[in-house]
């Protein structure tokens, strides 16, 4: 299998791309690749393209464009809601939501947020690294986070909002997931819950679905990826 490579430039057949120093660094140092090796490069947009490595002396390297291998495919409209924990738990919570198929992450701020602390340019490095691994040909896009009351506010009344509740009763969630399709958003709360009036004001909302995600509290990292892992199986791009 080819190394695989995002680069933030227009791909076509016969173009000559001059590499950054990270760039470089990977393939030169990291890798080990050498002259005429293959890679393949994406850019998120313009499927996926075979291209050879030309090094120019010690500090320099070129991406010779050949042909196109895959044509472009964009992962289902899921947007990821997700109160803002811990850094290295959003962390988590971008690597394995890009590989599950997100399209958009937004970080929320609730009344028991943690840290309302983002690093955004850090969660797209994290998922560029991602989509790399995992074989995904669009890079998922990352918001600034915004305020719970502020996402409801400007919610599209035609996207379903689907919420994970611990103190909805326990019942299988196929029958709510089996009917919603996307575009779809998740939202997770924080540690510890929504607020009494969070919860009031997600019910009241016509546009939102609660669902139970077990007998166990289970912390926001690994309730966004439960969540979505079912949304997946059941509604999404696996079935």
């Amino acid at each position: 299998m080819l190394t695989r490579m995002y680069i933030n430039c227009i791909l076509e057949k016969g173009a000559l791309i001059h590499l950054n120093k990270d760039q470089f660094n990977y393939l030169g140092n990291v890798l080990r690749k050498h002259n005429g090796d293959k890679i393949s490069v994406f850019n998120g947009i313009s499927g996926e393209w075979e291209a050879s490595i030309t090094f120019h002396g010690k500090r320099s390297i070129h991406l010779l464009i050949e042909k196109k291998i895959l044509e472009q495919v964009i992962a289902p409209d899921i947007m990821l809601c997700f109160s803002n924990i811990r850094k290295n738990r959003v962390s988590f919570i971008i690597e394995k939501g890009t590989e599950l198929g997100v399209r958009t992450f937004q970080p929320i701020i609730t009344d028991r947020t943690q840290s309302a602390s983002f690093n955004i340019s850090k969660a797209r490095y994290q998922s560029v690294q991602a989509a790399e691994q995992t074989q995904r040909l669009d890079i998922p896009e990352i918001m600034n986070p915004k305020s719970l009351s502020e996402l409801l506010r400007d919610w599209d009344n035609n996207r379903i909002l689907l919420y994970a509740d611990e103190k909805k009763a326990v019942l299988s969630p196929v029958d709510v997931i089996s009917n919603i399709s996307p575009p779809v958003g998740i939202l997770i709360g924080p540690e510890g819950g929504f607020s009494s009036t969070e919860r009031n004001c997600l019910i009241s909302k016509t546009f939102t679905r609660s669902i139970s995600l077990g007998p166990r509290v289970l912390r926001s990292d690994t309730a966004s990826l439960s969540l979505l892992t079912l949304y997946q199986a059941i509604s999404g791009d696996w079935c």
